[in-house]
């Protein structure tokens, strides 16, 4: 079992990646946004396509980013392999849960209750890009990030609350469609506005973060912007 992303990323360029998940998210917020009754979180989804599709996939993604992708198939080998052929009563969400909770490293426990059993929002921003040239030949690039996390119930009401996650930053080189990934690791936000400097080895044109959009943002548009030389 294999969320769609992790196909796409061995045969495709980041950028078709990108797109895809893009769409999931998109398709998603809509489905949000255009809810009539109640959204339910992912553990407790019955009718709502929109949640078990597109949610599903964005959240697979990015749980296999996070924990690694041989921790997720042996979470999903153990669950399938527990489950199959069982006669009634049949598994339920709670019991593929604890197959994933078994898997995911104490660090990232939190993300089984953020992505399964919350409705979590973010509102990730990069708020400026800057670079030089150093005497070596490399390239000094200076982020100015914004993040913010918030809870929302299922009648769309959302709730700021504290962030102290690890986030992509990425840096990238060249035109769009084709971009070179420079620079691309995972740093811990833990406050509304934050300052990076990370260092790569040619001249970049984007930068920002989660840039593969990985997380469920509100608006991804601003993830990602120009580098300028200063």
């Amino acid at each position: 079992m294999c969320p769609v992303g992790q196909v796409l990323e061995q045969d495709y360029k980041p950028s078709k990646l990108r797109n895809y998940l893009r769409h999931e998210l998109d398709v998603y917020l809509r489905g949000r946004g255009s809810e009539r009754r109640k959204e339910p979180p992912m553990a407790y989804v019955q009718a709502e396509g929109y949640v078990w599709y597109q949610k599903g996939s964005l959240v697979m993604y990015a749980l296999k980013d996070y924990i690694g992708e041989e921790r997720l198939n042996r979470a999903l080998r153990s669950w399938l392999e527990a489950v199959r052929f069982q006669p009634p009563p049949y598994t339920n969400s709670m019991e593929f849960l604890a197959a994933l909770r078994k898997e995911t490293p104490e660090e990232y426990q939190y993300l089984i209750k953020d992505m399964f059993e919350n409705i979590i929002l973010f509102d990730n921003k990069a708020v400026e890009a800057t670079y030089a040239k150093r005497a070596d030949g490399k390239f000094d690039v200076k982020l100015k990030l914004a993040t913010s996390k918030l809870r929302a119930d299922g009648l769309g009401k959302e709730s700021a609350i504290a962030i102290n996650d690890p986030i992509d930053v990425a840096v990238f080189a060249g035109e769009e469609s084709s971009e070179k990934t420079l620079y691309l690791a995972k740093h811990k936000f833990s406050k509304g506005e934050t300052e990076l400097n990370v260092v790569v080895d040619e001249e970049p044109t984007r930068a920002g973060v989660d840039p593969f959009i990985k997380l469920i943002d509100r608006k991804p548009d601003d993830n990602i912007v120009a580098v300028a030389k200063r």
